[in-house]
Formats: structure tokens, C-alpha cells, sequence
């Protein structure tokens, strides 16, 4: 019985470390895919130093407004988490004129993203939990992002995030797991994160 007790003490947290890991698949970007480039990829939105980030839903797709607050607001976050002070993130659309307020001053350049919910579903926990693949979590996005004043199209995305892991991960992760990961993949559009080093023998 003592070895027996003993070799549950070893198996448990390992048993935890990788129920962790595979939860954190729901929280990794997606890779977004391209639909129009920018004009210079290489550096996304040269020269504009403000940006609205707006949310709404394809007819037909349930998603409730705060749900949609709250992407928004992780997109912006983690953007500034990667390059901090890029940009000054404008609530309201009319806010973007307040910088020039004063005469002679111009108004800032401006970008709208503007993300497109085409698909959202949230799947059942306990499909995930019964059974791998069943109850998949599903978000699809287009990501548009236009300029305010000319309304000029400056490139566009589609970003999309699943998740269908089964067992005890798949049973303790919900939709608001997955949409931490969406918003990385969106602010992946923006600033995107430096490849990791290849840590595997050649």
C-alpha cells in the first residue's frame, strides 16, 4: 500500500503538468491568414499612430455584446503588451479628432480593425470531456483594417481558433480560453511574436 501510495505521488503532478499543457493549446495564436497584405508587411500600419478596435457579429451569429467587448479589449492589451505605446487605442470614433482640437493642428492618422465574427460556438464541455473531437469550440473571425478618414482598405485577415481535446482538458476549458487565443492571433496581425528558437537536435 505505502508503494502504491508513493507511485500516485509521482504520477499526479505529472498527471496535472500535462492537463495544464494541453489547456494551454486553447490559449496559443493561430496563424492568421492573409486575404490582402498590407502594403509594406513588414512594417504593419507605417506611419499611424492611433487605432479604434470595433466588434460585431455576421447576421445570424449569436455572441453576446460583452463577449465581443472582451475580445476587443484582450486584442488591444496584448498588443500593447508587445510593443507598448505603438498605438493610442481610441474608445469612440469621434475621439480621434480631439488630438487636433487645437488650430493648425492635424488629426492623427487613424486605423480602424474592425473584427467580424462569421462563426462562434462554444461547443459542450462535456461532448469534450466524453469524447475527443465531439463538442468542438469554434471562432472565426475577419479582420479588417481600414483607414478612418478615407476609409481606404489597408489589409485584411481571417483569424480562426478551435478547440476539441478531450478528457479532463477539454472538460475544464471553456470559450473564454479559446478567445484569449484569438485575440493573440488578431494582435499576431499588428505585432507579430519572434519565432522561438529551434531547441531540437539537428
Amino acid at each position: 500500500m505505502a508503494q502504491m501510495a508513493k507511485n500516485q505521488r509521482r504520477v499526479l503532478p505529472g498527471f496535472a503538468v500535462a492537463v495544464l499543457l494541453l489547456a494551454g493549446c486553447a490559449t496559443s495564436a493561430p496563424e492568421p491568414t492573409t486575404v490582402q497584405a498590407f502594403a509594406n508587411p513588414e512594417r504593419p500600419l507605417e506611419g499611424y499612430s492611433h487605432m479604434i478596435v470595433t466588434c460585431e457579429a455576421m447576421r445570424g451569429v449569436e455572441i453576446p455584446k460583452h463577449e465581443q467587448e472582451s475580445v476587443a479589449a484582450m486584442v488591444k492589451q496584448e498588443v500593447e503588451r508587445r510593443a507598448t505605446g505603438r498605438f493610442v487605442f481610441l474608445e469612440q470614433e469621434d475621439q480621434a479628432g480631439e488630438a487636433a482640437s487645437e488650430p493648425g493642428m492635424v488629426e492623427p492618422k487613424t486605423a480602424v480593425m474592425k473584427i467580424l465574427f462569421v462563426e462562434y460556438d462554444e461547443g459542450s464541455a462535456f461532448a469534450r470531456f466524453m469524447i475527443a473531437g465531439a463538442g468542438q469550440i469554434r471562432i472565426d473571425t475577419d479582420v479588417t483594417l481600414r483607414d478612418k478618414a478615407t476609409f481606404e482598405l489597408l489589409a485584411e485577415y481571417e483569424v480562426s481558433k478551435q478547440f476539441a481535446l478531450g478528457g479532463i482538458a477539454g472538460g475544464t476549458t471553456d470559450v473564454a480560453d479559446v478567445e484569449v487565443g484569438l485575440a493573440k492571433g488578431i494582435a499576431e496581425i499588428l505585432v507579430p511574436e519572434p519565432a522561438q528558437p529551434d531547441t531540437g537536435s539537428s
